[in-house]
């Protein structure tokens, strides 16, 4: 099972806004590339029962490759969601500050080895499988969780938002 929180945690990303967030010439982020196409795979084929996310609303209305491209990403992201594979849940801006906003958590649950978390920020990256520490993430973002619109309020936001982007609208902030 995995689940994730925070500012940019999305669950898969479309190739248009992939492309859009590459910074030319970093070897990081041929890396992350690499990594993504696996990625999408497992997301396509998960089952219903194990992934979620949780989205900052910051990220839908900050129009990565413009307005196009930000109308497929979030119609990606509602698919995804509709189809039953991920459960996406969007935090909106009235719930102020919180404890996953200026990271991403993914949280990892094995049934023959401990759970683990893996902690981003801007230039590094930690995975702990430390019992205490993964606890305290995991209460962290059971609140954010807590503090999210219901899944399918979320989806219908992801929809509408898309639908103003693809009228060249920028969504109000």
């Amino acid at each position: 099972m995995s689940r994730r929180f925070g500012r940019e945690g999305d669950p898969g990303r479309c190739p248009a806004y992939d492309r859009s967030v590459r910074v030319p010439g970093s070897t990081v982020r041929r890396g992350v590339l690499r990594r993504g196409a696996p990625a999408q795979k497992r997301v396509r084929r998960a089952d219903a029962g194990g992934r979620g996310v949780i989205l900052s609303e910051g990220v839908m209305r900050c129009a990565v490759g413009g307005p196009d491209v930000m109308a497929e990403q979030l119609r990606h992201l509602a698919a995804l969601g509709r189809s039953g594979r991920v459960l996406v849940q969007v935090l909106p801006h009235g719930v102020g500050a919180h404890a996953t906003m200026n990271s991403m958590v993914c949280l990892m649950r094995f049934a023959d080895a401990p759970d683990l978390a893996y902690v981003e920020g801007l230039y590094t990256g930690a995975l702990t499988d430390d019992p205490p520490l993964v606890r305290r993430y995991r209460d962290a973002c059971d609140l954010a969780r807590a503090a999210a619109l219901p899944p399918v309020a979320s989806l219908d936001l992801l929809e509408s938002v898309a639908e103003n982007y693809s009228h060249a609208c920028t969504p109000d902030l």
